[in-house]
């Protein structure tokens, strides 16, 4: 069966009360990297839309005009994704990650010109590798 995001919903915005009770003890995890990455040196937007085609609401998460990420939330935990074009997803090796995160990415099929690097994210400790992978995608 395949996971289903949790806000459906598209009158019901996902305002911070509702992510408390869909993330229950992740929530600190979430607000702590959204308090880093709404700051120096990242400095990015978070922009809550509901998406007709996935019939759910996403954060698109962007530095300026570009974006850098994606962040879906579930039962207990989010997702954040990112997407990279062939020649940026040759560097995913030579960062700081987990290598749990690189053998994920290593085994992903492009979708179209992207490949996608998707985390659930379960533990505090996940937030420096989205960190690490946030700049090096802001730096290109």
């Amino acid at each position: 069966m395949k996971e289903q995001p949790v806000f459906i919903n598209k009158d019901e915005f996902p305002a911070s009360k509702f992510l408390q009770n869909a993330l229950k003890e992740k929530y600190s995890i979430y607000n702590n990297l959204k308090e880093k990455l709404t700051n120096e040196p990242y400095n990015l937007i978070y922009e809550w839309r509901y998406y007709k085609d996935g019939k759910s609401w996403l954060c698109k998460i962007i530095y300026k005009k570009k974006t850098v990420m994606w962040l879906s939330v579930f039962d207990g935990y989010f997702k954040v994704a990112f997407y990279f074009s062939a020649k940026l997803s040759e560097g995913i090796d030579k960062l700081e990650l987990d290598e749990k995160i690189k053998t994920d990415f290593q085994k992903r099929d492009f979708i179209g010109k992207v490949k996608p690097l998707i985390i659930n994210v379960l533990e505090g400790n996940q937030i420096k590798d989205i960190q690490e992978i946030v700049l090096y995608k802001k730096k290109y």
